[in-house]
């Protein structure tokens, strides 16, 4: 007897938990106030004036949200053709190729004249360091030149940290020449 005076005192405390969730949410969403009853089909200043979250669909009467998934299904779908264009690509080329071993065919190929003594050779630093330089300055042709194109919308914060950026770089740059990295020898 005790159990179904328990449920029956539970079922009321969750259906007022209930009711308090949904006057929240139909103060939060007043979509969801269009119709009073399930089936019901809005009007259509209902429809017209509200303003719905882009999560939610109309149906008449009623709303369900939409899978945050959903956005990004047609790029799940594109990439699912490319990577199944690679595979069957493969797949193809491994059936209908023609498969004729031979001891020369499986030998290593190199190209170019044989090598006249040691084929090892080290590469001075000087290389390094213009790679270095390189992708530094490369680095900064990348964010310099978007930010060149909204400058005038970013506003004069924009244009300081860009500049802070470009003195960073040039510090680094003017600690190099003094030290000589940048003379080649």
């Amino acid at each position: 007897m005790d159990d179904d005076r328990l449920v029956a005192e539970l079922g009321e405390e969750i259906a007022k938990h209930i009711a308090e969730v949904d006057l929240v949410l139909d103060n939060q969403h007043p979509h969801r106030r269009q119709s009073s009853t399930i089936g019901a089909e809005p009007t259509t200043r209902q429809v017209r004036t509200s303003r719905r979250p882009a999560c939610y669909t109309e149906r008449p009467g009623r709303t369900r949200r939409r899978s945050i998934l959903s956005g990004y299904l047609p790029v799940i779908i594109f990439a699912a053709l490319i990577v199944g264009f690679g595979v069957v690509s493969l797949a193809v080329a491994r059936l209908l190729r023609p498969s004729r071993p031979d001891a020369v065919k499986l030998m290593n190929y190199e190209c170019g004249a044989e090598p006249i003594g040691s084929a090892w050779v080290q590469f001075p630093i000087g290389f390094y360091l213009v790679a270095l330089v390189f992708i530094v300055f490369d680095a900064l042709a990348v964010f310099l030149f978007p930010w060149a194109l909204v400058l005038r919308n970013a506003g004069l914060s924009a244009f300081w940290v860009m500049a802070t950026f470009v003195a960073i770089l040039g510090l680094g740059w003017l600690y190099a020449y003094r030290e000589g990295v940048l003379e080649w020898k």
